[in-house]
């Protein structure tokens, strides 16, 4: 089982798309993109606005408790809707990875997150969700920054 981490799965990826012969007829994972061969992909667009309606129902859920601190039925169905939004790329990614023999911080973080959901703590699972996938927007952010 190889053991990776997201950047030099990123590094290699990109390095593919700068071959001359580069053709078009690929494909591209979730929280990948192909800069560095012209294609217009907007995943990064997708993976933010994601992230921020996730994390909009989670941050309500607390608002709801808070406000009205007998609906805890509806701020639990709030976080549980936002972490499944929140969570379900990364589950994915760590599947699809699993998959391929590859480990990263993805697996870690699904356990978590799916520790947590299973546990009915789904306020703490959407958290750690937003989290990594902030963390993992940045990571890419600035890695597409330092390759122009």
């Amino acid at each position: 089982m190889q053991v990776t981490s997201l950047m030099s799965r990123k590094e290699a990826h990109a390095a593919h798309h700068s071959d001359s012969q580069h053709h078009h007829d690929h494909h591209h994972h979730d929280g990948e993109s192909c800069s560095s061969c012209g294609h217009d992909h907007e995943h990064a667009l997708i993976g933010l606005w994601q992230t921020l309606i996730g994390l909009i129902l989670v941050i309500n859920s607390y608002v709801l408790e808070w406000v009205f601190p007998g609906s805890a039925m509806v701020a639990s169905a709030s976080a549980m809707i936002g972490a499944i939004i929140l969570g379900f790329p990364i589950v994915m990614t760590s599947v699809r990875d699993l998959q391929r023999g590859i480990l990263s911080i993805n697996e870690l973080v699904t356990i978590a997150v799916l520790a947590a959901f299973g546990s009915g703590d789904y306020q703490t699972a959407g958290v750690v969700a937003f989290f990594m996938l902030m963390g993992e927007l940045i990571e890419t952010r600035t890695a597409a920054g330092a390759r122009a």
